[in-house]
């Protein structure tokens, strides 16, 4: 069983250690960092690259100044948002700079344990909750980079079958398992692709992907 390293940045200490109690003691998880301003964040997100960090987006300096700096960073570690805006600007900017995930506070427990989960695997996580027309507002952005279709013809052919399957939903994990790759090989293959694409996260990659067959 692997073990997803977490750290927690959120402003409010009683608010954080409910969280960290959620996952203090599993053996599938170690906490190894927590915070609760926009600096701690990117100091933290640096001394111990965690495999996720969560990140409320109301913290001292604001969560997405944290969020891009840790991005420019610190690009390994899978950033979810842990908040209670639900407000569609804030999901699309979210992602926009590269978040793994955008989960509400009040999630249950279990969800918020498979969600981090899934976020590790390399994976996009949305909160259930959340309307469905945030997803579609996402899909549909006019901000979207839009790759020259050129682009894709750098991609190999097998950067191109796991861009695919990134366009499904898949994640790292699941991908290796299907083409016979460890989950570190696809991560490889997938910061490629997208330095290729130049498109900063799967979210984009996906999109770029779909609106490219659509051609």
């Amino acid at each position: 069983m692997s073990t997803t390293r977490l750290a927690i940045i959120d402003d409010h200490p009683l608010f954080r250690e409910g969280v960290m109690s959620v996952f203090r003691g599993r053996d599938d998880f170690k906490l190894v960092g927590e915070g609760m301003s926009a600096d701690d964040a990117l100091e933290v997100a640096t001394a111990t690259q965690p495999d996720v960090l969560l990140l409320d987006l109301g913290i001292p300096g604001g969560g997405l100044n944290a969020l891009r700096s840790i991005r420019k960073n610190c690009s390994c570690v899978s950033v979810v948002m842990l908040t209670a805006s639900e407000a569609s600007s804030d999901i699309f900017s979210a992602f926009e700079e590269g978040a793994s995930g955008y989960l509400l506070k009040g999630i249950p427990t279990f969800e918020l344990i498979t969600a981090v989960k899934t976020a590790h695997g390399g994976a996009i996580v949305l909160d259930p909750k959340l309307a469905v027309h945030a997803l579609g507002q996402l899909g549909a952005a006019a901000r979207t980079p839009h790759p020259n279709p050129d682009a894709f013809k750098q991609l190999t052919r097998r950067e191109t079958e796991i861009l695919a399957f990134v366009s499904r939903g898949w994640s790292n994990r699941d991908i290796g398992a299907s083409l016979g790759l460890t989950e570190r090989t696809v991560k490889n293959y997938m910061s490629r692709l997208m330095t290729k694409l130049r498109v900063r996260n799967r979210v984009e990659a996906a999109l770029a992907f779909r609106r490219a067959d659509d051609v």
